[in-house]
């Protein structure tokens, strides 16, 4: 029920946004022993197709308006990867170091905040730390990695990927929300932190 109405066989409409990418890769460093890799990428997102997100009735009539009014954005994103394929005190072993930094704009113009969502211009800083484990490679001295598995299948690679990322939004003072001025309008500040974990292998 929605102020009394049965919302039963209502509907909305979301459109996804065209993203619109190009990108740059380099290799200042690139033989059999290492590899250091340099990107950059450009986003476009047409975030201008979210217009609403109105609930309507079968026949068409808006019981929830829900505007939205969203705007086109771009992001920048530079990363780095630095990896060390052959190691005399690691053989059987390859590991990787990465970095990145985004900028992103925000989307939501103030009249359509909603303070639920955090969106701000932000700032992105990531890290993360790959281990590959080839055949030949030791296991914590104990096993090699080609001897994990059941069986006949055993694994050919194994690999652990660790990750961090840091959200840093750029403080917001949201002043005309046409959603609910008196609770909506005002400073907004935030952090967001997120961390990755992701085993893989192959046979």
């Amino acid at each position: 029920m929605i102020n009394g109405v049965k919302v039963r066989d209502t509907t909305t409409t979301l459109v996804l946004p065209q993203v619109i990418t190009g990108g740059i890769a380099l290799w200042p460093v690139r033989n059999t022993e290492r590899e250091w890799k340099l990107e950059l990428n450009v986003d476009y997102v047409g975030w201008k197709s979210v217009r609403n997100l109105d609930i309507r009735r079968p026949d068409g009539t808006v019981i929830l308006p829900q505007p939205q009014n969203w705007k086109s954005t771009y992001a920048i994103l530079v990363g780095t990867e630095y990896r060390w394929l052959k190691m005399n005190q690691l053989p059987g072993w390859e590991v990787a170091v990465r970095g990145g930094y985004t900028n992103q704009q925000t989307q939501v113009p103030d009249a359509t905040f909603n303070p639920t969502t955090p969106s701000a211009d932000v700032h992105i800083i990531s890290m993360g730390l790959g281990l590959l484990c080839r055949e030949n490679g030791s296991f914590l001295g104990l096993m090699t990695c080609g001897s994990l598995g059941i069986g006949s299948i055993k694994a050919k690679v194994v690999g652990v990927d660790l990750s961090y990322q840091v959200s840093l939004y750029e403080p917001r003072t949201v002043a005309g929300n046409t959603l609910d001025r008196a609770v909506v309008n005002g400073f907004y500040q935030n952090t967001a932190h997120a961390g990755g974990l992701s085993v893989r292998a192959s046979f």
